[in-house]
């Protein structure tokens, strides 16, 4: 039951602190969805650099084999 305070626009004040309340929770929400995000892409770039480390490096040691066999087949 709504007890029967003042009329506002937003209908009675105990209406308008309620969907004060509920706005602020959505925005709660809101920023901890934001802040969960920007957590997993932090932690996906400390992951993702060593990978990306170790593919360079295999990507240049086939580079370098190739290399060798090409200079191998010219001489």
């Amino acid at each position: 039951m709504v007890p029967p305070f003042s009329k506002t626009k937003f209908g009675t004040i105990y209406e308008f602190f309620v969907t004060l309340h509920n706005v602020v929770h959505f925005f709660s929400i809101v920023n901890l969805i934001i802040r969960i995000l920007s957590l997993l892409k932090l932690m996906l770039r400390f992951v993702q650099i060593p990978y990306l480390l170790d593919l360079y490096q295999d990507i240049i040691q086939k580079e370098f084999i190739l290399n060798a066999e090409a200079n191998k087949t010219i001489l």
